[in-house]
């Protein structure tokens, strides 16, 4: 789902189980929110260029993070840690 603002676009990404909504922002930061209280659980900016998207695993317990440098994987069940970074050659 893609929604704009102004001149602004915005990837938005609903967590399956529906717990938090991921979205990019200005194609450089990845937010994370929880869906329970609003409280931000992750704030990403070390994308590398630009960032157009965000994937969640089936199962919601990984969120993907492409990017300029490569991918980022971080866990939801460990507080949105970053537990991988495969980068690009």
């Amino acid at each position: 789902m893609f929604t704009s603002v102004s001149a602004f676009r915005t990837a938005v990404r609903l967590h399956p189980g529906g717990k938090f909504v991921a979205c990019v922002l200005v194609k450089k930061v990845v937010v994370v929110v929880s869906i329970a209280d609003g409280s931000e659980m992750l704030r990403f900016s070390d994308t590398g260029g630009t960032c157009f998207e965000t994937v969640w695993s089936q199962d919601g317990a990984l969120l993907v993070v492409p990017s300029g440098t490569g991918v980022h994987i971080f866990s939801a069940d460990a507080g949105f840690a970053e537990v991988q970074h495969l980068a690009s050659d």
